[in-house]
């Protein structure tokens, strides 16, 4: 039922939704509205709306109709604003502002979800425009090495300094979007970041909360606090099926867990967990079973694990994965020694760094969980 009222000159819209009890307030412009009405003086009611009170008065209204189910509708208002200070019990105001404090980040984190893709599809078309530009600057540079100039020819020199000018443009330009890309890197680790803090707490959380209850109902709980902590069950079960996790079957060998690995929907690898690697790393003969073509790519200076710096082929694999868990766009490095014995690639945290990842170290069993909403 939904009402607008005027109080000292500011508009409020009132909504009570699903509620068909409490006191309604008939106004002579054929708008009601439902609370309970705490105070009635000669000129005026105040009606408690739930999260606050307003007053009309007594020369809008057409009738009034009166309630006697007060103490439902205070409950139904107690589960719906149940954060607000006036409807936290006392003994529960320790775990309320936990929950507040959780409430934040999930809030982050869902900002964060929401915004990844849009960062992996910017990175995606900035390495597709520096290989356009790449080529083009190439080409320029070999245009420049050929020409013929001759000082005293205006065209020539006209022409050349054309050809320079576009060439100190595509290399600015490079220069730029490098940077872009470098800035939205940091941005999705940044965001990553959000998206585990919030799944690592809202873990920590539900332990606790569990615990939380269990005790209270062990001393016993007033109705107020049953109402409560249901409410916050309640929507706390909405919260974790807001994730999906997913179990990998592993291998173990020595120190390191082996997995078998998707590319592309089509070819199967088995690689190894590495949080340490920055990227998914490919071996050039799988790059060929994956009819990558590398033979434009610029190579990258990355530094290993060992503080070597190597060189290495940046490409973007359409989709990755492991078990049920796939994401695409992927960027990955093709390079020599990419593989051990007997694995084809280490799967970094260009892959990984979507997910919580859970290792039980003696069964080297893992789960990858993603928030998907």
């Amino acid at each position: 039922m939904r009402a607008r009222i005027t109080t000292c000159g500011v508009a409020l819209a009132i909504a009570i939704a699903s509620i068909v009890f409490g006191d309604e307030i008939h106004l002579k412009n054929g708008n009601t509205i439902t609370g309970l009405i705490v105070q009635e003086t000669a000129t005026t009611y105040v009606i408690d709306l739930g999260f606050g009170t307003t007053e009309i008065e007594t020369s809008r209204v057409r009738t009034v109709d009166r309630s006697e189910s007060g103490q439902s509708m205070r409950e139904a208002w107690q589960r719906k604003y149940f954060l607000q200070k006036r409807y936290v019990p006392d003994a529960q105001t320790g775990i309320a502002g936990t929950y507040r404090r959780l409430l934040n980040q999930r809030a982050r984190a869902r900002a964060s979800r929401k915004e990844l893709p849009k960062l992996r599809a910017a990175i995606a078309k900035a390495r597709a425009d520096i290989q356009i530009m790449e080529k083009r600057r190439i080409a320029v540079g070999e245009q420049l090495q050929s020409a013929e100039l001759d000082a005293k020819n205006p065209a020539q020199v006209l022409a050349y300094n054309k050809l320079v000018t576009e060439n100190n443009i595509l290399s600015s330009k490079r220069s730029t979007t490098y940077e872009g890309i470098r800035t939205n890197e940091q941005r999705i680790k940044g965001a990553g970041k959000s998206v585990g803090t919030y799944t690592r707490e809202l873990e920590i959380f539900n332990q606790h909360f569990t615990n939380h209850r269990a005790a209270y109902a062990r001393r016993g709980r007033t109705n107020e606090e049953d109402v409560f902590l249901n409410e916050m069950a309640r929507r706390l079960e909405g919260f974790n099926k807001e994730f999906r996790s997913y179990k990998v079957a592993t291998r173990q060998r020595g120190n390191g867990i082996l997995v078998t690995v998707r590319f592309n929907d089509s070819i199967d690898a088995t690689y190894m967990l590495d949080t340490g690697a920055s990227f998914v790393t490919l071996t050039p003969a799988l790059a060929q079973r994956l009819q990558l073509d590398t033979s434009q790519v610029q190579p990258a200076q990355l530094t290993v694990a060992d503080g070597r710096r190597i060189s290495a082929l940046p490409v973007l694999l359409k989709s990755v994965a492991v078990g049920g868990a796939r994401m695409e766009r992927v960027e990955a490095v093709v390079m020599e020694g990419a593989a051990g014995t007997g694995v084809e690639g280490l799967l970094g945290m260009s892959f990984l760094r979507g997910f919580l990842i859970e290792v039980d170290p003696g069964t080297s069993s893992l789960v990858l969980k993603r928030l998907e909403r």
